[in-house]
């Protein structure tokens, strides 16, 4: 994997430009910065000013403080009271769902002498983490209340987390944010200095009117989808590449693969390509999806394999053993992105990179003086 570290930065920076004034990031750079390297990224976005981070655990916060990462971390998923101390000297944000677990926190910080920052998590409609609100505003708020008076809790903020319905249920995901809003303002007669936040990336792009104080951001910072990248001025910052490790001629009949999900219809070369879904690639690419050899499209046949993939070559008579085979990125005058993989699986751009693993090698390239205008 090859991530242009002077893409990220110019992409945080071009979306930074395009927030409402007195909205600021929070990058999230969970499940390894979705694959990308969180440390690395993490960086990029430390030295750009980004005023916080946004993990899904504890053992991802420390990471990042072990990699000498600086900014404060808001963990998303509950944090067990048992590591009260380790996110209070931390300076780690932690989320609250409801009063008994934002309690049994604010004890455990107490009872070494800490104290904690914390957001409370609404849910608004997506039925994961968080305190109900929906047809239960007056006992959700008196909930709220009692989680911002517990004395071993500093609360600074409020988010919730939409079910990112997209553009042909967008009503619905409005209704969610207009929840959203109307907590909003209840808890800011409590606490006028109350931080909000509840867009991603992908409802940012069409909901810029609720951004409040902050936007959590991740698929964007990579450009890796195109529905949002234009309107951010974003660019792919992620390309995937492998070597063709063994060519060969297959006659007319010949199965390819395990379970002969494919088998040729001429005399077919074949070329045999050192990724496989131990990499990381689902199996539904099989006899499906693309790869680029000496700038064109060689398709998958047969099914992907643990430790390879099988291309045909057959027109591509130039393809030899050694060369680089372009899985996403651009080879002359073809290119394939994340993207179209992610249609295929089917899955988020953010899945499709967050599930490439660690036995690929990272390698960054560029620097965040390059973002600098």
């Amino acid at each position: 994997m090859e991530v242009d570290l002077g893409v990220v930065a110019r992409n945080y920076l071009n979306i930074n430009a395009r927030l409402s004034k007195g909205c600021r990031i929070i990058a999230v750079i969970k499940a390894n910065a979705y694959g990308l390297g969180a440390v690395n990224i993490a960086r990029v976005f430390e030295r750009l000013g980004c005023p916080a981070f946004a993990v899904a655990t504890i053992e991802e916060a420390m990471e990042l403080r072990n990699g000498r990462i600086y900014t404060p971390v808001l963990i998303l998923s509950p944090v067990n009271p048992a590591y009260a101390a380790t996110a209070a000297s931390h300076n780690f944000q932690v989320t609250l769902v409801d009063y008994r677990q934002a309690k049994a926190l604010s004890d455990a910080a107490l009872s070494c002498g800490k104290k904690l920052e914390g957001h409370i998590k609404i849910d608004s409609g997506l039925s994961r983490f968080g305190l109900v609100i929906k047809n239960r505003p007056d006992e959700s708020i008196s909930e709220m209340k009692e989680i911002m008076s517990l004395p071993g809790l500093n609360v600074i903020g409020v988010f919730t987390h939409t079910s990112a319905f997209g553009d042909g249920r967008a009503e619905l995901e409005r209704d969610e944010l207009e929840l959203f809003a109307q907590t909003v303002s209840k808890l800011k007669e409590v606490n006028p200095y109350l931080k909000a936040h509840c867009l991603s990336s992908s409802t940012l792009s069409r909901f810029p009117e609720y951004s409040y104080d902050f936007v959590r951001i991740g698929a964007l910072y990579s450009g890796t989808h195109p529905e949002y990248s234009s309107k951010f001025d974003v660019a792919q910052a992620v390309g995937l590449k492998a070597r063709i490790m063994q060519t060969k001629l297959l006659e007319d009949g010949a199965a390819v693969s395990y379970g002969a999900t494919f088998v040729t219809q001429r005399l077919t070369r074949i070329a045999i390509v050192s990724i496989g879904y131990a990499d990381g690639l689902r199996r539904s690419l099989s006899n499906r999806g693309f790869m680029i050899v000496q700038g064109r499209k060689a398709p998958i046949i047969g099914k992907i394999c643990c430790d390879c993939t099988i291309l045909d070559v057959t027109d591509i008579p130039e393809a030899r053993e050694g060369d680089v085979v372009t899985i996403f990125g651009r080879d002359r005058d073809e290119e394939q992105y994340v993207y179209h993989y992610a249609d295929i699986y089917p899955g988020s751009v953010s899945e499709v990179t967050a599930t490439l693993t660690s036995r690929i090698p990272r390698f960054y390239l560029g620097s965040t003086e390059e973002a600098k205008f």
